[in-house]
Order: C-alpha cells, then structure tokens, then sequence
C-alpha cells in the first residue's frame, strides 16, 4: 500500500488559526474569552415540544431569557411559524466574562399543522411564562357524515 502525504487544507489552517487565537486570547494577554470561535458557533434552535391533546395540539417552545417583544408568531396557511431573536446583552461592569455557552441570535421554527386543525388565527392562543412559550392550536370539530339520497 501507497502512503500519500497528508496536506493541509484551507478549512484546518482556518480551524487552527481560530483555536490559536481564541487560546492566546483565554490564556495570554488576560483579555478574556466571551464566544466560542466561529467554526463551532451554532444557530439559536430553541427546542420544540408537540403534544395531541384530545381538543388541541399544544405546542411549547423553550426562550429562556427572552421576553413577549423578543417573539413573533405567524400562521402562514397551514405552516406556524414562530421566530424571534435572543440578544446577548453585555455586561461588563466589574464583571471578567470566562465562558459564554448559551445560544444567542435570530431564530425561525416552523411547523405543518396536521389535517383536522383550526387554520383560523383568531382561535389560536399563545401565552408566555417565566422563558417557555406555549401556543393552542384547536382541533377542528369532525363534521356528521350524513347521507345523501339518489334522486
């Protein structure tokens, strides 16, 4: 079996360059590491519950640390779409910051109502507490089957 030499790509030097920079600035010149380097930086994807309720479909979103104005909901044909954004809010006073591992930015959730839901936006309540979002979408009432005659 051939060896073949192992090069570099642009991608790693990239990585490397990153984690150097993000070690010089946690362990040499005592300036302080608020974010993790880019390459490990992930969207804020708050997480989703989805529960069947005998009436409803009851769907809870975790926002920690984020309030009513933060958050938008939508119904957009049979697509619920929930968005908003979480802001990092600097404060620094008196304060070194050694580890930020909490998710900040704009986010944007979207889920298909099944068949036999309310697609009226009147009929859906939402109501936010203490970080967790929780909206109601009713069920529709399944109509009589009733009989047609042949005439």
């Amino acid at each position: 079996m051939k060896l073949m030499p192992w090069k570099r790509t642009e991608a790693m030097t990239g990585l490397q360059k990153e984690f150097d920079s993000m070690l010089d600035r946690f362990f040499g010149n005592g300036e302080a590491l608020t974010e993790l380097p880019e390459p490990f930086r992930g969207d804020m994807v708050p997480p989703m519950n989805v529960v069947e309720r005998e009436n409803e479909w009851a769907v809870s979103l975790e926002l920690p640390g984020m309030e009513t104005k933060d958050v938008d909901i939508q119904l957009m044909g049979r697509q619920l779409v929930i968005s908003g954004e979480r802001r990092w809010k600097d404060e620094k006073k008196d304060k070194d910051v050694h580890r930020v591992e909490s998710r900040f930015g704009a986010f944007r959730r979207t889920l298909t109502l099944p068949e036999g839901t309310c697609t009226d936006p009147d009929a859906i309540k939402a109501h936010f507490d203490k970080g967790m979002l929780e909206v109601a979408i009713p069920k529709l009432e399944p109509t009589p089957t009733k009989k047609i005659p042949i005439r």
